[in-house]
């Protein structure tokens, strides 16, 4: 094939009245004509003619377009120019078209390809990840993805494939430093964390992508699933930036929102106050410096022994001179030995500071909420009284509570709050363990006070004290009554807690016929009585149940003292359909051989009598595993999702959503 003076001078021809007919934005425009037509045009026939000479000339050709920075896609418009022109100007001397496109292509996709090659080791070279000044690259999960990052580039740019093998060990370290308790902050918020797990996944995906084209030879996909990942790293980097940036600001919040959550997820969570003893008096005496000094010393401390042990701890500044630190899957007893190191006085000058340390099993504290973690730590200021000491038998911590509780009571008038309308109604779903479905809701109550809203477990015994558990339960019924026809397009079924004196109750009882008869008509309601409700009360669940179809759950099953010969009965009669295991033993199922014989007797027991196992406090994915293979029917707890208003629950059925609860961060159980 030979190639004329004048088909050359055509071919520039053609091309420079392209480039002018096709002009990009300004900047761009002017790096596109000021590259050299001629010499491109020539280097690019030089391969075309000298297939053996394609990877020197292909080099060559790469190098000019680099150097006048036309991207890669523009360099691809101008040969694709010259293979048109070429293939219209022999197609009329050839016998066989189809041959001559064929040669023609191939020639011109190899060509392509060892400049993809080239374009891509050159971006590979030029783009990093994050810049030097930022400081947040400091922050473990971006400190990851740098040297992750860099290596991958390296691995391109000296194209040593075989480096792809130690970069696959960052999928294992990422999401094993997502666990840590100090990312599990940064990523608080459950939409953040799934953000961030399916970025780092698609991240992965896109790697072993990009490596089978490599392997391949395949430069031309190669270099655009390379920018496709770059991109998708880099708005990785952004968003971990934004949380680390956040979790910088807001690191007092996090870690409390933390401390909240983290008793679901691990029985053994400790929360340690560190203190500077007399800080006050040191700064009068010594001047504010010395004092500042002290601090900055222990903060290192903790900062090494964070460092040391980042798969167990984490720690913040408090505000007034103090440190807390959270430890987790970790004994006391470790704990104690690792802050050896950081409880050693201080010296500073001929002045001995001293460390004081308070350690509370937070597994063990009632109802854990933002108010009821200010009492605790209020409560460790005072009770050790700068003293060492570590809050963890059951006598201490018998103590503990029932200061909380007092406290707790003191803050809230119950009887204002019910009468002055601040009940709310919150749902929890029942999701079958087999298929994930949702099965139906319970309706838990709430009250509303100046300092958030508290669950019905932490004032149920005070509502029966002070005999306001009917007007407690008549209010609920009521709430549950006004966003009847929410519920019904939320669920078929709706479970509702009640009280033995709401079952003798004259007026509740009316309420609750008219109610099922009336607006909740659609509704299968379950009324749920503990065990010793269900046996001292038997008569009037089957009156309940024959005379207005009333249908019951047994809840709290498993841990007191029930007459199964009742159970048989309520069961024959078919006004008892469900069986609630225990949350308390839920707990422990994957710790205790014999808790996982327990659920299998109580679930054979379920299916000899008909009736529907539910498995209440499931709060990892392990234990709803086991359940499952138990062969238990129906799960609640917060890994299937934490109890929201009706209303949220109604958004996001409505705008197809979930609350994210199966992949989020752990959480309050049910109740």
């Amino acid at each position: 094939m030979q190639l004329s003076d004048a088909l050359i001078n055509k071919l520039i021809d053609t091309l420079t009245t392209f480039r002018q007919q096709n002009p990009f934005v300004e900047e761009e425009n002017d790096l596109y004509q000021q590259a050299p037509i001629e010499s491109m045009v020539r280097t690019f026939l030089e391969i075309f003619l000298r297939p053996e000479k394609t990877q020197e000339a292909a080099a060559a050709l790469a190098q000019t377009a680099l150097a006048h920075a036309l991207p890669y896609p523009v360099l691809l418009g101008d040969i694709n120019i010259l293979k048109q022109t070429l293939y219209t100007h022999f197609r009329g001397e050839s016998d066989n078209p189809l041959d001559l496109f064929e040669r023609l292509d191939n020639a011109f996709e190899t060509v392509k390809n060892e400049i993809a090659r080239h374009y891509l080791r050159t971006l590979a070279s030029a783009n990093g990840l994050l810049s030097p000044k930022i400081k947040a690259r400091e922050q473990l999960l971006l400190q990851l993805y740098d040297e992750w990052f860099s290596d991958l580039r390296n691995a391109i740019e000296q194209e040593d494939l075989a480096r792809f093998d130690h970069l696959a060990h960052n999928h294992k370290r990422f999401l094993e430093a997502l666990e840590y308790p100090q990312t599990l902050m940064v990523c608080m918020d459950p939409n953040a964390c799934k953000e961030v797990h399916d970025s780092h996944r698609n991240i992965m995906r896109q790697a072993v992508l990009l490596y089978l084209k490599l392997m391949e030879g395949r430069y031309e996909q190669g270099y655009l699933m390379y920018q496709e990942l770059r991109a998708s790293v880099k708005q990785l980097a952004s968003l971990l930036t934004t949380l680390y940036f956040n979790y910088e600001t807001n690191q007092l919040n996090l870690f409390f929102r933390f401390l909240e959550a983290a008793p679901q997820a691990s029985d053994q969570v400790w929360l340690v106050l560190l203190n500077v003893q007399q800080l006050g008096r040191i700064n009068q005496l010594h001047g504010e410096e010395h004092g500042d000094a002290i601090l900055k010393t222990l903060e290192t401390r903790l900062e090494k022994l964070v460092t040391e042990h980042r798969a167990h701890l984490a720690f913040v500044r408090g505000l007034q001179g103090d440190f807390y630190l959270v430890g987790t899957g970790v004994t006391a007893e470790q704990l104690q030995q690792w802050l050896q190191s950081v409880v050693q006085p201080v010296q500073l000058e001929d002045l001995e500071a001293q460390i004081t340390h308070t350690g509370v099993h937070l597994n063990k504290v009632i109802d854990l909420n933002r108010a009821q973690l200010r009492r605790l730590i209020q409560y460790l200021h005072r009770c050790c009284d700068g003293q060492n000491c570590w809050l963890k038998d059951d006598e201490r911590i018998a103590e503990l509570n029932q200061w909380l509780r007092q406290q707790l009571e003191d803050s809230i008038n119950i009887r204002a709050l019910i009468d002055g309308g601040q009940v709310e109604v919150h749902l929890q779903p029942l999701v079958d363990l087999q298929n994930g479905n949702q099965f139906a809701f319970e309706a838990l109550g709430r009250l509303r006070t100046d300092q958030g809203l508290i669950s019905a477990g932490v004032f149920i015994d005070r509502l029966i004290e002070l005999k306001l558990i009917e007007q407690f339960d008549h209010v609920m019924l009521e709430h549950i009554v006004q966003q009847a026809d929410a519920l019904h397009e939320l669920t078929d079924t709706l479970f509702i807690n009640t009280s033995p004196a709401s079952l003798n109750s004259e007026t509740y009882l009316a309420a609750l016929k008219a109610a099922c008869n009336g607006p909740l008509s659609k509704l299968n309601v379950v009324l749920e009585l503990t065990e010793q409700t269900m046996l001292t009360q038997a008569d009037m669940v089957k009156h309940l149940h024959e005379e207005a179809g009333l249908t019951f759950a047994i809840d709290d099953f498993g841990t007191g003292y029930s007459s199964l010969t009742t159970v048989v009965e309520l069961a024959d009669a078919q006004a008892v359909k469900f069986l609630k295991i225990d949350g308390s033993l839920t707990l422990q199922l994957t710790q205790r051989p014999a808790m996982e014989r327990l659920f299998r007797i109580i679930n054979l027991l379920s299916d000899d009598l008909g009736l529907c196992s539910v498995a209440e406090f499931i709060e990892d994915a392990p234990t709803r595993a086991l359940l499952s293979q138990i062969g238990v029917q129906l799960g609640q707890g917060y890994l299937m999702g934490k109890p929201q208003p009706v209303q949220a629950w109604l958004i996001q059925k409505r705008f197809g959503v979930s609350d994210g609860s199966d992949a989020a961060s752990p959480g309050s159980a049910a109740g």
